[in-house]
């Protein structure tokens, strides 16, 4: 089965994690979500993230910014944000803290 955010009715994302320590670190390849890329979602907290391979075209409300490896972006809480692969650039991993 293919990943993709968890997320209620207002496109919260579920984020599970430790309320003593706010903090989850993942790897994250695209090519194991569903459709290929990161569902719309918005999380409560900062989300800072790596590309290590590839490249991203990352969404944040109407935004769009491309994101190559070596390369890194964060989204502050509760902005509505998507990430795809870039034309032409096969994003295999990044890394994202919460």
């Amino acid at each position: 089965e293919k990943r993709q955010v968890p997320i209620d009715q207002e496109m919260n994302a579920f984020v599970a994690y430790d309320e003593a320590f706010r903090f989850i670190l993942s790897r994250d390849d695209l090519s194991e979500y569903n459709k290929g890329f990161v569902n719309w979602h918005k999380q409560p907290t900062i989300e800072i993230s790596v590309i290590c391979e590839g490249a991203v075209n990352v969404y944040v409300l109407e935004y769009e910014q491309t994101v190559a490896a070596g390369d890194g972006f964060f989204i502050m809480p509760g902005f509505l944000h998507s990430i795809r692969p870039a034309r032409d650039k096969d994003c295999k991993v990044f890394y994202a803290d919460f």
